[in-house]
């Protein structure tokens, strides 16, 4: 690419579909020399900027590209018109360039595509500064650093500040690049920013260094060159800067910029530091070793008090202070010494060096110095008299361009004034005052006495000759008047000279000098000299003229001419004059014009050689006086007239007459003319040229230059018309309409060409560069289109069947070699037709043909195996453009097509086939993204998102990515190009990832902390309703809060709650009182309700049901599977038995179960329990479980027992446990074990069996079996607990945990009674024998606790909930005691009554018989005791009735003799 060095910037309108398809158009077209007079070029696509830049190979083909008036492109039916330039002249880039989307290269399409979260935003791939311009001096670094914080979002610590004071400018660097386009973005809007005038821009990528320190010797070009071209890369430029020790170094390439930044270096031993340079900004950037400089201190400089009184006078304070001003200093002229101050605006140069800082006071002081040269002043001793003598005479000399000043009491006159003005006027002024001084003396000595004297002596003694008189006059009373016109008639300047001075005209001489546009007026009186220069400053005819006055100065110059060759010698000049005038200062040889200017040290050396004649080396010599400030000489009536040459015509070839009248190069040649005062005329085939008039109107001119004007002329255009050159060729007008578009094509309008069919020649003219070798081109090509036109003759044409896909592989597998035979031979494929239409002649035709046959056969082929999304997108995609861009573009010669739905690789060589399928499957990917929630694909986002990334990443030509739905809407696969199927797939993901609804629940400690949330924070969480984005459900069943909604606001909202349940207070409060949770169930939750309406906190009572979700929630994840088969129940039996009861089909179920044997039995007594107690767990709730826990585990109650195996009738491997055989596992994964006989004789601890709802044990042969065996009473112990069913929580585990029964004390019959348990799926018993005569014990069943969930935002709120519900319960509760002997002959009937009462009053029943009376303890409610205790009452009195009645009975039986009957009954 370095060969390419010569870029031009291409500019144009035109729409963003057309844009796509410029990037082929744009090279063809900047190639073809016919088109745009281009030629070899690269096209480089800005994507930042999305523009084009052209880079040529040659600078002389870019030069010709520019100088093309219009360039257009045809892109359809479309024409856009596009303007070309140098960057070099555009300061940035246009804002109506060519937005341009480049084709996407297959290969590597993300450099077409953003990879930002934001689609349609340009990502950056580096960090660049930018630059904050107008900052003002009063904007701080931490005001600015803070504004950019606040408009950026990005903290201090990441970007850092760089304030460059001279430019009033802040470079500001991000550490993220993302962070710059928003920046510069919302800059653009921000209040303060339009407040201060500020202004952001992105700072250029620059290639440029600032290299300081330099010693001198290492401040050499080509030295600096070399050694960053070592440590760096290729050097475009480098500028020396020597008295800031610097130089400015600008690499081709940013990448050598940066890799010299990033080491040190030493050039001559000697450390130099290196910045980065910005041409933009004119300064480096040095980061916090920015320099900072400090003004110099002011000084002082002496003046003349008379030049410092003139420059007031004449008010030139001002000028003297705008040229100071480019020092950068001001100027105080208010005091006698002047005082030079440095300006401020001096540190805000661009480029500023500390001994630019330390030399100001030496550079302000010689330039005012030299200002000050310019004015001069000198001091006269005078006597006050001599001066009033002669005052008016020198006044009117001088007039106001000098500052005089008489000092009395010094006796000294002081003049000053410019030097020009006052040059000579010391020495005149001095004579005059000598003069005056004699002339007092004489009139004091003077006596009056007649004399009689001669008219010639007279004469001789007053008057000078006329040459020395002349010369005087010259020298001291000349006027210049400017600004005269050549019209200007020299009577008329007389008489308005006479009329301004009152002067009549024979007191004064004129002398024109019209190449001047001046006039010179040599008054003989002084005074008239400075009345003509006042008058004139006013005069209306001086300002309607726009003329100006002013006195000639002293002269010590003359001009010396008609000197011969041998004369025209300086040392020979030098030594003459010095003989007959005096010491010669400088002496100027003028051979063209055989003159010489001649400057003496004195006047009067100069007025001496005036007088005389000279001859020098024989030859007469004259002498004229001569004037710097006029550059020319005073002839007086001797001033040489000269008249202009006569014009003349020159002959040109007459195609190279029009071809500059076409291209309007008459103007380019008419300025270049001019330069040596000639006029050309073009319109007639021979060309006039004419002197111009401005000839005679130059300083000095001589009849020389005047002789040679025509040759000079002549030669001059000559030489501008050799730069152009016309040539004619012989040619037939058939043969030239063949090749006219040919050759038109190729010399563009850079050369004119015209037929002349008359005369049967082709006539061609441009410049010279141009034509060069034209001639042989074109003559070939007229050679050629001759033959041709032969060839066309004897031409054919026919017609071959080619598929696209085999047209494609000839085109890479040496198409082009086979036709460089026959070059002649012309191809025309037609892709739509698939026909290849040949033309040439018939053996060219038949050559090319079994070319093409031998290819065919040797083409390998075979299936191409992808997955199906794959296929469809190669099958949807152009197979020719993507073998391009996939095979044919890394070097592989292979296609696909598409046969019958079906992919076809075909290659020139088995290898090829092998490294196309490689290179597809290493190119191409697909990816499923799986889609939770279906809805999102409905979402007019998702179709939003779905067409911009297939607009953003697809062409209507080509295609990098196709985005597809599965059959089931349940997955979007995305195939294509392995990187952009990556970024899509991002994309997508994230958007499903946003936008799909979940359901998710925030799980809090207890139900208290729902209702506290929902009725006392509601204003917290309200805002998320109002949005509509989250739906929030507070659960009434279970302790957590459900939301919902898509994830991008439900995740937030999750967040929220959790933080807001984590910061509340929560506690459990546990009474256990009886009839305390019927009271809080009933009559206590209204007051409860009413209370806790103005409270900080919630009080909720705990529900069976409430621990029958959490139990269910907290064992999901423990159980695993067993979810799944519905209600449970665990009961934990005696000696570490564990039974679980499942409502499912049975053979649905997998238990394992490990039953110890036991040979004792369960428990005791006909309705006994274990002695131990036991827990169950269930989904019934549990009054002795601990809130909150619900874990176990099975294991521990596993039992370690020895293993034997045997063989089972049914055939089945199986184990025994010391009586237990347990069968492995089954097919149905089931685990039994087998044993034969009766189940009503079976001697274990537990049965398990179903059982109908109505608890009928005479449904079902084995509820009848075991009915039959244990007898009636388990019936009707079964009916009371169907009868007692509805108000119980837990059957079962109510039933065996404690209640009332009867414990024998007589030895047990032999006859087993059976003692069962039971839920809807589970009955079990004990075979422990059932004593016959028993006693009345009275147990205690276990009070079920009132739970209460407490929730407040502050310790203080839960202990004032506790108190609430202490004070309610205790003004609600009272216990009673019951007294009487009769108690003692409760039986077991009145057992069972006490404990159905407590269980139907939710009372407590305590017995105490250890007192000589049995005391009964009522507990609970106080409508609930005295109920309580009215039936006890109650049953006392049936008691006491019974007894009496009893006693009774045995006193008539004792007293009739039967006192043995009634003892057996």
């Amino acid at each position: 690419m370095e060969e390419y060095s010569y870029p031009i910037v291409v500019e144009g309108d035109c729409s963003p579909e057309q844009a796509k398809r410029l990037n082929n158009k744009l090279q063809i077209y900047f190639q073809s020399k016919k088109k745009s007079q281009g030629g070899e070029c690269v096209i480089q696509f800005n994507e930042k900027s999305s523009t084009v830049t052209v880079l040529f190979k040659a600078s002389d083909i870019r030069d010709n590209v520019l100088s093309k008036e219009d360039h257009v492109l045809t892109i359809g039916n479309v024409t856009v018109k596009l303007k070309v330039s140098n960057p070099e002249d555009v300061e940035k880039e246009p804002e109506n360039s060519i937005q341009l989307t480049m084709e996407a290269s297959y290969q590597q399409p993300s450099q077409n595509v953003p990879t930002g979260n934001k689609l349609d935003v340009k990502n950056l791939k580096e960090s660049c500064p930018v630059a904050l311009e107008n900052v003002s001096d009063e904007l701080s670094k931490n005001v600015l650093a803070l504004l950019v914080e606040n408009v950026s979002g990005v903290p201090e610590k990441d970007f850092s500040m760089e304030l460059i004071t001279e430019l009033n400018t802040a470079v500001v660097t991000f550490k993220n690049p993302s962070a710059v386009g928003k920046f510069l973005e919302e800059s653009k809007t921000h209040k303060k920013f339009k407040d201060y005038g500020l202004k952001a821009r992105a700072l250029e990528r620059s290639t440029c260094v600032q290299v300081e320190n330099l010693s001198a010797e290492a401040n050499n070009k080509m030295l600096l060159e070399m050694y960053f071209e070592k440590w760096g890369g290729p050097v475009e430029e480098t500028i020396i800067c020597p008295l800031g020790q610097a130089a400015i170094v600008t690499f081709t390439n940013v990448e050598d910029k940066e890799d010299v930044l990033k080491i040190k270096h030493s050039i001559f031993d000697i450390p130099v530091k290196i910045y980065p340079y910005y041409k933009s900004l004119g300064t480096a950037l040095y980061g916090s070793s920015r320099p900072t400089l400090k003004l110099p201190e002011p000084f002082t400089v002496s003046v003349h008090p008379a030049i410092r009184k003139f420059l007031l006078m004449k008010s030139l304070i001002s000028s003297i202070s705008d040229k100071m001003g480019l020092q950068f200093c001001q100027i105080d002229m208010d005091k006698p010494e002047v005082l030079l101050s440095p300006d401020p605006a001096l540190l805000k140069q661009k480029v500023e060096t500390r001994r630019y800082i330390d030399g100001w006071a030496k550079n302000a002081s010689d330039t005012f110095k030299s200002i000050i040269s310019n004015y001069t002043a000198f001091e006269l001793p005078v006597l006050y008299p001599v001066w009033t003598k002669a005052e008016s005479d020198i006044k009117g000399l001088v007039t106001d361009q000098v500052y005089v000043y008489m000092d009395a009491s010094k006796v000294a006159l002081t003049m000053a004034g410019a030097t020009h003005d006052i040059n000579g006027v010391k020495s005149v002024v001095g004579k005059m005052l000598d003069r005056a001084s004699t002339q007092m003396e004489r009139e004091r000595s003077s006596v009056t006495d007649d004399v009689k004297v001669t008219p010639a002596v007279h004469s001789q003694n007053t008057v000078p000759s006329g040459s020395e008189a002349e010369v005087n006059l010259q020298g001291l009373y000349a006027v210049v008047l400017e600004n005269v016109s050549v019209e200007t008639n020299k009577d008329v300047l007389a008489l308005l000279v006479e009329n301004v001075s009152s002067v009549p005209e024979k007191d004064f001489s004129m002398e024109l000098i019209p190449e001047l546009n001046t006039a010179v007026v040599i008054f003989q009186s002084p005074s008239a000299v400075g009345k003509f220069l006042e008058e004139s400053q006013t005069h209306k005819k001086f300002q309607d003229y726009g003329w100006k006055a002013r006195a000639l100065e002293g002269s010590t110059c003359v001009r010396v001419e008609n000197l011969s060759a041998e004369a025209n010698n300086k040392m020979l000049l030098e030594l003459y004059f010095e003989k007959w005038g005096g010491p010669v200062e400088e002496t100027i040889i003028c051979p063209l014009e055989e003159a010489a200017i001649i400057t003496f040290n004195n006047e009067e050396d100069k007025q001496k050689v005036l007088k005389m004649k000279h001859k020098i080396s024989n030859v007469p010599v004259k002498i004229y006086p001569f004037y710097k400030s006029l550059d020319t000489a005073l002839y007086g009536s001797n001033r040489r007239t000269w008249k202009l040459p006569e014009s003349f015509r020159v002959n040109i070839h007459p195609a190279l007459r029009k071809f500059l009248l076409k291209k309007r190069l008459i103007s380019s040649i008419s300025d270049k003319m001019s330069k040596q005062f000639c006029q050309i005329d073009m319109d007639k085939p021979e060309v006039l040229l004419s002197p111009d008039p401005a000839l005679l109107k130059q300083k000095g001119v001589t009849r020389r230059q005047i002789d040679g004007w025509a040759k000079d002329a002549s030669d001059a255009f000559k030489s501008i018309i050799s730069n152009y050159t016309a040539f004619e060729l012989p040619v037939l007008y058939p043969v030239w309409t063949k090749a006219e578009s040919d050759i038109k094509g190729l010399v563009t309008d850079q050369v004119f060409i015209y037929m002349d069919e008359s005369k049967g020649a082709l006539t061609m003219a441009g410049a010279t560069h141009d034509m060069n070798g034209l001639k042989s081109v074109v003559g070939k090509m007229l050679d050629r289109a001759s033959t041709q036109m032969e060839r066309e003759r004897s031409s054919v044409t026919e017609v071959m069947e080619v598929t696209p896909v085999m047209y494609s592989l000839l085109q890479q597998d040496g198409l082009q070699n086979a036709l460089t035979a026959s070059l002649q031979l012309h191809l025309d494929y037609d892709k739509k037709m698939n026909k290849l239409h040949l033309s040439g002649l018939q053996t060219e035709i038949l050559t090319f043909k079994n070319w093409v046959l031998e290819k065919k056969l040797i083409m390998k082929e075979k299936p191409l195996k992808v997955d199906r999304s794959l296929r469809e997108f190669l099958r949807l995609a152009d197979c020719d453009e993507m073998s391009k861009d996939l095979f044919i573009a890394q070097g592989i010669i292979a296609v696909y097509t598409v046969e019958n739905e079906d992919l076809l690789l075909i290659g020139s060589t088995g290898q090829a086939l092998s490294e196309a399928e490689k290179k597809l499957k290493m190119v191409l990917q697909s990816k499923d993204i799986i889609v939770e929630d279906r809805a999102v694909l409905a979402l007019p986002q998702w179709q939003d998102l779905h067409k911009q990334l297939q607009s953003l990443y697809n062409t209507s030509k080509k295609r990098i990515v196709l985005i597809n739905l599965s059959l089931q809407r349940d997955k979007v696969i995305v195939s294509g190009f392995r990187e952009p199927v990556a970024e899509v797939s991002r994309h997508l993901e994230d958007f499903i990832e946003k936008h799909s609804k979940v359901e998710d629940s925030v799980r809090v400690k207890s139900h208290a902390v729902v209702e506290f949330m929902k009725e006392r924070k509601s204003d917290d969480w309200q805002h998320f309703l109002k949005s509509d984005e989250v739906t929030v459900c507070f659960d009434s069943i279970r302790p957590r809060i459900k939301l919902s909604g898509e994830r991008r606001f439900v995740q937030p909202a999750m967040s929220f709650f959790k933080k807001m349940a984590n910061a509340l207070y929560t506690d459990t409060l546990i009474i256990k009182k009886a009839g305390a949770k019927k009271y809080f169930k009933e009559e206590g939750i209204y007051m409860l309700s009413f209370l806790l309406k103005e409270k900080g906190f919630v009080i909720v009572l705990q529900e069976d049901h409430m621990l029958k979700e959490e139990e269910e929630d907290d064992k999901g994840k423990d159980r695993g599977s067993l979810d799944k088969f519905g209600q449970c129940c665990e009961v934990q039996m005696p000696r570490r038995v564990s039974v679980r009861a499942i409502r499912k089909e049975f053979s649905a179920f997998s238990p394992k179960m490990n039953v110890p044997h036991h040979k004792k039995p369960l428990w005791h007594g006909s309705y006994g329990h274990r002695d131990q107690g036991y827990q169950g767990q269930g989904n019934q709730g549990n009054r002795n479980q601990k809130f909150g826990d619900h874990s176990y585990d099975h294991r521990n109650i596993e039992r370690q027992v020895h293993r034997r195996e045997e063989k089972d009738y049914s055939g089945f491997s199986s184990a025994r446990y010391d009586g237990l055989t347990v069968l492995e596992t089954t097919r149905k994964r089931l685990q039994i074990s087998p044993s034969k006989g009766n189940i009503e004789a079976a001697k274990d601890d537990v049965i398990v069996n179903t059982i109908s709802d109505d608890l009928d044990l005479k449904t079902g042969a084995i509820s009848e079996a075991l009915l039959k065996t244990a007898g009636h009473r388990l019936q009707e112990e079964f009916t009371a607990a169907r009868i007692r069913r509805h108000g119980i929580s837990s059957p079962v585990t109510k039933r065996l945990q404690s209640h009332q029964h009867f414990t024998p004390k007589t030895k047990p019959l032999r006859k087993p009674a059976q003692t069962f348990g039971w839920t809807n799926e589970l009955m079990f018993w004990d075979t422990s024998e059932s004593p016959k005569n028993e006693e009345f014990v009275m147990m205690v069943e276990e009070i079920e606790p009132a739970v209460f969930q407490l929730c407040g935002d502050t310790p203080q709120d839960l202990n004032k909930a506790r108190d609430m519900i202490n004070s309610l319960i205790l003004k609600e509760y009272v216990n009673i005691s019951i007294r009487d002997s009769a108690i003692s002959n409760f039986s077991k009937e009145d057992a069972v009554m006490l404990s159905t009462m407590q269980r139907e009053l939710s009372v407590s029943i305590k017995l105490d018989r250890k007192v000589q009376d049995p005391v009964i303890t009522l507990e609970g409610l106080t409508r609930d005791v005295h109920t309580a205790e009215s039936r006890i009452r109650d049953m006392i009195r049936w008691v006491e009735r019974h007894e009496s009645k009893r006693r009774e009975e045995f006193t008539a039986a004792w007293l009739n003799g039967n006192i043995w009957t009634l003892y057996r009954t």
